[in-house]
C-alpha cells in the first residue's frame, strides 16, 4: 500500500508540476497579485510539498531521509558554487545578448516575477532555497528511489544503495559528474 502511495505521489509531482505551472500562467499575466504574496504563496506551496513528502517517506522506512548528508568539503562547495555562479551568470548574459540581437525580449510573465525591492530581493532568495531543496529532496531523492523500486526494474547506482542528496565527494570535477550521471542509468 505504501508503495502504491509513494508511486502516486511521484506521478503527481513529476506530471502535474507542469500542467500546474502552465495552469498558474494566467494571473501572472494579468498581474492581479503583487510579486510579495505570489513569492510566500509559492514558499507555502513548497513546503507543503515537502511535508507531504516527507510523510510518506517517513511510512516508507525515511530511506530518502536517511540519504540526506553533506560530505562535501567547504573549499569544494566554494569551488563549485563560485564556478556554477560564473557558468549561470555568462549563460544568462548570452540568452539577453541573444534575444536583444533576435529583437526578443525577455517574457513578459518573467520580468513581472522578478523582484524589485530589498524585502522581494531577500523573498525571492529564500524562495530559490526552498525551491531548490524541495527539488532535491523530492526528485532527485524521494521520485529516484520510489521509480528504482517499482516492481519488475532493476536499475541501482553502481556505487552505493542510496544516492547522495545535496553535495557529494564523488566527484570533483564536472568531467567526474558526467560519468557518473551515465553510469547510473541502466
Amino acid at each position: 500500500m505504501s508503495t502504491m502511495i509513494a508511486i502516486a505521489w511521484t506521478a503527481i509531482a513529476v506530471l502535474g508540476a507542469p500542467i500546474a505551472g502552465l495552469v498558474a500562467r494566467r494571473p501572472l499575466v494579468a498581474r492581479k497579485k503583487p510579486r510579495a504574496l505570489i513569492y510566500a504563496g509559492t514558499a507555502a506551496n513548497l513546503i507543503a510539498i515537502g511535508g507531504i513528502t516527507a510523510v510518506i517517506d517517513i511510512y516508507r522506512g525515511s530511506k530518502t531521509i536517511s540519504a540526506l548528508g553533506w560530505t562535501m568539503s567547504l573549499s569544494q562547495l566554494v569551488a563549485w558554487s563560485v564556478g556554477l555562479t560564473v557558468v549561470s551568470v555568462l549563460i544568462s548574459c548570452c540568452v539577453f545578448v541573444l534575444r536583444r540581437n533576435l529583437n526578443r525580449p525577455p517574457s513578459a510573465i518573467v520580468m513581472s516575477l522578478l523582484p524589485e525591492t530589498i524585502r522581494e530581493q531577500a523573498m525571492f532568495l529564500i524562495l530559490c532555497f526552498l525551491v531548490g531543496l524541495v527539488e532535491e529532496f523530492l526528485f532527485r531523492g524521494f521520485a529516484f528511489f520510489t521509480l528504482t523500486a517499482f516492481p519488475g526494474r532493476n536499475c541501482s547506482p553502481r556505487r552505493s544503495s542510496q544516492p547522495p542528496l545535496l553535495c557529494s565527494t564523488e566527484f570533483k570535477t564536472p568531467s567526474e559528474l558526467v560519468a557518473r550521471l551515465s553510469s547510473a542509468f541502466c
